[in-house]
Protein backbone atom coordinates (compact mmCIF):
# COMPACT_ATOMS: atom_id res chain seq x y z
CA UNK A 1 0.00 0.00 0.00
CA UNK A 2 1.45 3.40 -1.05
CA UNK A 3 -0.32 5.54 1.83
CA UNK A 4 0.98 3.21 4.52
CA UNK A 5 2.32 5.91 7.39
CA UNK A 6 -0.17 7.53 9.15
CA UNK A 7 -2.04 8.11 12.86
CA UNK A 8 -5.97 7.53 12.92
CA UNK A 9 -6.59 7.18 9.15
CA UNK A 10 -7.30 4.59 6.69
CA UNK A 11 -6.14 5.78 3.31
CA UNK A 12 -7.92 4.08 0.54
CA UNK A 13 -7.88 4.64 -3.77
CA UNK A 14 -11.21 5.06 -4.87
CA UNK A 15 -12.75 6.41 -8.62
CA UNK A 16 -13.62 9.52 -6.21
CA UNK A 17 -10.11 9.89 -4.83
CA UNK A 18 -7.93 9.46 -2.03
CA UNK A 19 -10.00 9.12 1.07
CA UNK A 20 -9.21 9.55 4.25
CA UNK A 21 -11.07 7.80 7.36
CA UNK A 22 -10.64 8.60 10.58
CA UNK A 23 -10.18 5.46 13.24
CA UNK A 24 -10.48 7.10 16.36
CA UNK A 25 -13.32 7.06 18.99
CA UNK A 26 -14.30 8.54 21.85
CA UNK A 27 -11.66 7.37 23.83
CA UNK A 28 -8.73 8.62 22.20
CA UNK A 29 -7.86 12.38 21.31
CA UNK A 30 -8.10 13.45 17.66
CA UNK A 31 -5.42 13.87 15.72
CA UNK A 32 -6.01 12.24 12.24
CA UNK A 33 -2.90 12.39 9.39
CA UNK A 34 -1.12 10.74 7.30
CA UNK A 35 2.06 11.06 5.00
CA UNK A 36 1.04 11.58 1.36
CA UNK A 37 4.37 10.22 -0.76
CA UNK A 38 4.60 12.89 -3.51
CA UNK A 39 7.66 10.72 -5.27
CA UNK A 40 6.21 7.76 -5.08
CA UNK A 41 3.05 8.45 -6.11
CA UNK A 42 3.70 10.53 -9.43
CA UNK A 43 6.24 7.36 -9.95
CA UNK A 44 3.27 5.02 -9.99
CA UNK A 45 1.48 7.69 -12.73
CA UNK A 46 1.77 8.94 -15.76
CA UNK A 47 2.57 12.78 -14.58
CA UNK A 48 5.68 14.51 -13.89
CA UNK A 49 6.81 14.84 -11.22
CA UNK A 50 6.29 18.59 -9.53
CA UNK A 51 10.11 20.27 -8.91
CA UNK A 52 10.03 21.74 -5.58
CA UNK A 53 10.30 25.29 -6.53
CA UNK A 54 6.79 24.88 -8.35
CA UNK A 55 5.07 24.04 -4.88
CA UNK A 56 4.76 27.85 -3.16
CA UNK A 57 1.49 26.98 -3.66
CA UNK A 58 -0.61 23.50 -2.98
CA UNK A 59 -4.16 23.82 -3.88
CA UNK A 60 -6.72 20.60 -3.27
CA UNK A 61 -9.95 19.71 -4.40
CA UNK A 62 -11.59 17.93 -1.73
CA UNK A 63 -14.84 17.45 0.56
CA UNK A 64 -15.13 16.28 3.77
CA UNK A 65 -17.78 15.31 6.57
CA UNK A 66 -17.40 14.90 10.21
CA UNK A 67 -14.02 17.04 10.24
CA UNK A 68 -13.29 20.41 11.81
CA UNK A 69 -12.71 21.90 8.99
CA UNK A 70 -9.02 22.77 10.07
CA UNK A 71 -6.01 21.01 7.94
CA UNK A 72 -2.22 21.55 8.68
CA UNK A 73 0.22 20.76 5.79
CA UNK A 74 3.84 19.70 6.89
CA UNK A 75 6.82 19.28 5.14
CA UNK A 76 8.39 16.08 4.61
CA UNK A 77 10.18 16.16 7.72
CA UNK A 78 7.22 17.81 10.14
CA UNK A 79 8.72 20.23 12.52
CA UNK A 80 7.06 23.04 14.55
CA UNK A 81 7.11 25.69 12.39
CA UNK A 82 7.65 24.60 9.00
CA UNK A 83 4.01 23.85 8.17
CA UNK A 84 1.04 25.95 7.04
CA UNK A 85 -2.64 25.94 7.21
CA UNK A 86 -5.58 25.99 5.30
CA UNK A 87 -9.81 25.62 6.11
CA UNK A 88 -12.64 23.76 4.89
CA UNK A 89 -16.27 23.11 5.52
CA UNK A 90 -16.93 20.05 6.72
CA UNK A 91 -20.05 19.61 4.92
CA UNK A 92 -19.76 16.78 1.71
CA UNK A 93 -20.11 19.65 -1.04
CA UNK A 94 -16.57 19.55 -2.93
CA UNK A 95 -14.42 22.86 -2.58
CA UNK A 96 -11.49 23.76 -3.10
CA UNK A 97 -8.31 25.28 -0.26
CA UNK A 98 -5.22 26.95 -1.66
CA UNK A 99 -2.29 26.81 1.28
CA UNK A 100 0.40 28.78 0.88
CA UNK A 101 3.85 26.85 1.77
CA UNK A 102 6.16 29.72 0.74
CA UNK A 103 8.22 30.27 3.59
CA UNK A 104 8.30 26.11 4.49
CA UNK A 105 11.23 23.90 3.74
CA UNK A 106 9.19 21.96 1.28
CA UNK A 107 10.39 24.49 -1.75
CA UNK A 108 13.85 24.29 -0.55
CA UNK A 109 14.70 20.38 -1.18
CA UNK A 110 16.13 18.89 -4.44
CA UNK A 111 12.96 17.48 -4.77
CA UNK A 112 9.83 16.81 -3.60
CA UNK A 113 9.47 13.55 -1.52
CA UNK A 114 6.46 13.87 0.88
CA UNK A 115 4.09 15.68 2.74
CA UNK A 116 2.55 15.21 6.26
CA UNK A 117 -1.61 16.18 6.49
CA UNK A 118 -3.15 16.72 9.15
CA UNK A 119 -6.53 16.69 7.60
CA UNK A 120 -8.53 17.54 11.17
CA UNK A 121 -7.92 18.23 14.29
CA UNK A 122 -9.02 18.25 17.56
CA UNK A 123 -13.25 18.38 16.93
CA UNK A 124 -13.11 15.23 14.42
CA UNK A 125 -15.69 12.96 14.87
CA UNK A 126 -15.53 9.42 14.53
CA UNK A 127 -15.89 8.02 11.17
CA UNK A 128 -15.13 11.35 9.40
CA UNK A 129 -14.08 10.86 5.85
CA UNK A 130 -12.32 13.58 3.62
CA UNK A 131 -11.79 12.71 0.28
CA UNK A 132 -9.20 14.39 -2.12
CA UNK A 133 -9.73 14.68 -5.96
CA UNK A 134 -6.63 16.75 -7.48
CA UNK A 135 -3.54 18.13 -5.71
CA UNK A 136 -1.98 20.68 -7.78
CA UNK A 137 1.55 22.33 -6.80
CA UNK A 138 2.01 25.93 -8.13
CA UNK A 139 4.99 28.53 -8.07
CA UNK A 140 2.90 31.55 -8.17
CA UNK A 141 -0.51 32.60 -6.63
CA UNK A 142 -2.50 33.51 -9.31
CA UNK A 143 -1.71 30.20 -11.04
CA UNK A 144 -3.12 28.43 -7.67
CA UNK A 145 -6.23 31.14 -7.84
CA UNK A 146 -7.15 29.78 -11.24
CA UNK A 147 -6.65 26.10 -10.37
CA UNK A 148 -9.04 26.64 -7.49
CA UNK A 149 -11.19 29.84 -9.18
CA UNK A 150 -10.80 32.07 -7.13
CA UNK A 151 -10.34 35.75 -8.38
CA UNK A 152 -6.53 37.05 -7.99
CA UNK A 153 -6.51 40.43 -7.28
CA UNK A 154 -3.45 42.28 -7.37
CA UNK A 155 -2.40 44.21 -4.56
CA UNK A 156 -1.58 47.78 -4.85
CA UNK A 157 2.10 48.75 -5.00
CA UNK A 158 3.67 49.13 -1.65
CA UNK A 159 4.54 52.79 -1.11
CA UNK A 160 6.59 54.39 1.30
CA UNK A 161 4.90 56.52 4.42
CA UNK A 162 5.63 60.66 4.06
CA UNK A 163 8.90 61.01 5.72
CA UNK A 164 7.86 62.87 9.29
CA UNK A 165 9.17 66.05 10.08
CA UNK A 166 12.02 66.16 12.63
CA UNK A 167 11.04 70.17 13.34
CA UNK A 168 7.97 70.85 15.45
CA UNK A 169 4.61 72.79 14.55
CA UNK A 170 5.28 76.35 13.70
CA UNK A 171 4.47 78.70 16.97
CA UNK A 172 2.93 82.12 15.62
CA UNK A 173 3.34 84.98 18.21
Amino acid sequence: NLFKTGNQTEVALTEEGLVMTYTGDETTAPDPYFAFPIANYYKKTSSEIPKPETANWVCFKLKCEGGDGMFELFTATPAGGDSSTGEYTADGTWQYMMIDMSLTTLVEGRKLSSMRMDWAGGGCNPGATMTIAEIGFFAEEKDACEFCGIEYVTMAPKTKAPKKSLRGPLIQL
